[in-house]
């Protein structure tokens, strides 16, 4: 990191060297097979670098929008500014695996193993203080770290549910 100001009197090209890591991961299932196309995501980040007037911020700029995928060995490539992430592993659509979220500290280059298991279901009903059921609501599920697990609407029978990994929510 440096801060330096930039007097601007002409058009000027800036190159910045971001100091991003090489974060290599591993997904599996609990028997320790690999995971095929399961989407990588990173929220909550603390990845952050300012280089005289520019700061870039993966918590809005990063893997929110651009997802890494696992290639056909359960193995994919994030690459990461120094910080806390908590990520999002997101299996394949009618997968039987559960959405997993595990935090990980990028200090330098490192290898992340992501086990997903077998999920457990919160459901319920939406009702507003008079008891009256409330339909197309978005319900959202937060980890610990308060990063996005998972997202569901109120059906018509004001239902939802969300289809996890075990843990704290």
């Amino acid at each position: 990191n440096f801060n330096q100001l930039v007097s601007l009197t002409q058009d000027t090209q800036l190159d910045i060297t971001l100091p991003f890591k090489d974060v290599s991961v591993h997904v599996q299932d609990s028997s320790s097979n690999a995971v095929a196309g399961v989407k990588l995501s990173t929220f909550s980040t603390a990845g952050k670098f300012s280089s005289g007037p520019i700061t870039w911020d993966q918590a809005s700029d990063g893997y929110n929008t651009v997802f890494p995928t696992t290639d056909s060995s359960g193995n994919a490539t994030m690459w990461l500014l120094p910080g806390t992430y908590s990520v999002l592993a997101t299996p394949p659509s009618g997968s039987a695996l559960a959405v997993t979220t595990q935090n990980v500290t990028v200090i330098s280059d490192a290898q992340e193993t992501i086990t997903m298991n077998q999920p457990v279901t919160l459901s319920g009903h939406l009702y507003d203080e008079q008891g009256n059921p409330l339909i197309n609501q978005r319900i959202s599920l937060f980890d610990a770290n308060e990063g996005l697990v998972a997202a569901a609407t109120t059906d018509s029978s004001r239902s939802y549910s969300f289809n996890v990994s075990s843990g704290s929510y």
